[in-house]
């Protein structure tokens, strides 16, 4: 299949912004969009297949994140050594590697497609050099564990069984405490060997990538972390919202709910905007 690249503007562009138009465009045998954000100094190959994903989203709306993003730009330090945990298909860390000016970034990313655009798009915006791709599942001990596959969302894939049926695929899990310390003593160029920032978006497996990052979060007070908060997600995972969010408050980290206005919560706070299985996204930190 061959990618179109295109601008913000014209007929294809019109087709792009709605599902019918990138179903159609599949059809015919362009399955990738190759587009420059508006308002960001990179462009990303896009899935037109992907019906509920990072990929649906920019080509329909033309961004994505934007508040967490310029929260981001207004929090994080430039030179920073930052996770991205769920990598997807690299929009965080092209944002994060390229406009948030981070240092360093390490990519986590178990799903074989994801993981194919992901390098495609630190490739298309030289970003390789600066951004290290593991290509595995975060959890809290290293080994093998299946990944259940979303067929319309390439940001659903699972790595627990939530009871729909799903194809399941094997992928290597990684305990990042055992991880990182070698990648980030092979960093010549940075100055502080620490983790400044982590973004997190693994659809309810949360807790497990957390209990394999303890001893990074003791070593690294200023760490600041941007988190997707499904409680019925993380229940289905087997774990616990609330016990995870007492491990981070007993820790001295503060809970802030982003939107509609950034602001510190409580975790009875965050319960009650999480109704029915719905998510918040939360911004949590030590300052």
């Amino acid at each position: 299949m061959t990618s179109l690249s295109v601008s913000d503007s014209g007929a294809i562009r019109a087709l792009l912004r709605h599902s019918a138009g990138r179903r159609f465009l599949s059809v015919i045998g362009h399955r990738y969009t190759k587009l420059r954000i508006p308002g960001r100094p990179f462009e990303m190959l896009l899935d037109n297949t992907d019906r509920w994903g990072v990929s649906k989203y920019i080509l329909k709306h033309g961004d994505y994140d934007r508040a967490m993003c310029d929260l981001v730009l207004r929090r994080v330090p430039r030179k920073s050594v930052c996770l991205d945990i769920g990598g997807n298909i690299g929009f965080w860390s092209c944002f994060l590697a390229g406009e948030a000016g981070a240092s360093r970034v390490i990519a986590i990313e178990p799903e074989p497609h994801n993981l194919k655009l992901l390098r495609e798009n630190l490739a298309l915006n030289s970003l390789s050099e600066r951004v290290t791709v593991l290509a595995a599942g975060a959890g809290a001990k290293p080994g093998k564990l299946e990944l259940f596959l979303s067929k319309e969302n390439a940001g659903d894939h699972q790595l627990y069984d939530g009871g729909e049926g799903r194809e399941k695929i094997s992928v290597e899990v990684v305990r990042l405490d055992d991880r990182l310390p070698g990648i980030l003593k092979s960093w010549s160029d940075v100055a502080t060997m620490g983790i400044d920032f982590i973004k997190i978006d693994v659809q309810g497996y949360e807790a497990y990538v957390f209990e394999g990052l303890r001893e990074t979060l003791a070593a690294n007070p200023q760490v600041q972390i941007l988190m997707e908060y499904w409680p019925a997600g993380m229940k289905r995972a087997g774990s616990d919202a609330r016990e995870t969010m007492r491990i981070f408050t007993s820790l001295g980290f503060k809970l802030h709910v982003i939107e509609p206005s950034y602001k510190e919560v409580t975790i009875d706070e965050l319960d009650r905007l999480c109704p029915e299985g719905h998510h918040v996204d939360i911004w949590i930190s030590r300052s």
